[in-house]
């Protein structure tokens, strides 16, 4: 009898410290996995900032292709180029038909897997996104930022130029 006392004890503590390990190892996932998603919204933002402040100083969109957007800025011109899922930033003084400067890598743990850049000409707005918007009078779509091999959805940045 105590024998089977006993293989009935040691099978509910088994069954209790697998238990036990297997929340703890979804906790972990999960504080992983929010660590992660607040490291891309940080990312979002900071391009969303950088993003809007050069619209908000352009005085024209000097050129635009769906990997990159260059604006002429007083004094200037600021361009901004998908290359292999990666953003730069490039600025110089001076005309926007040629571009100076070093490029800087933006958003260095993050990349940007499906993006490309959107115009409405009419209503002066310029995005980033995962796939254009067939009307600009509803905007919707996504933009996808990628980190450690996790994707994150976002609302696309859209600016409107002064």
């Amino acid at each position: 009898m105590r024998l089977i006392e006993l293989a009935v004890v040691l099978a509910l503590a088994g069954f209790l410290a697998l238990a036990a390990s297997t929340l703890l190892f979804y906790g972990g996932e999960t504080s992983r996995e929010a660590r992660l998603r607040l490291s891309t919204e940080v990312a979002y933002d900071e391009l969303r900032a950088r993003l809007g402040r050069d619209m908000r100083e352009a005085l024209q969109v000097g050129s635009l292709a769906s990997g990159e957007l260059r604006l002429a800025v007083a004094g200037g011109c600021v361009m901004y180029r998908l290359q292999s899922s990666q953003l730069f930033r490039q600025a110089w003084a001076g005309s926007c038909a040629v571009a100076l400067g070093v490029p800087v890598r933006l958003l260095e743990d993050t990349s940007l897997p499906l993006a490309r850049f959107c115009s409405d000409p009419a209503l002066r707005r310029v995005g980033l996104f995962d796939a254009c918007p067939s009307s600009w009078s509803v905007v919707g779509g996504v933009l996808t930022l990628r980190q450690n091999g996790q994707d994150q959805a976002f609302a696309p940045p859209v600016i409107s130029l002064r």
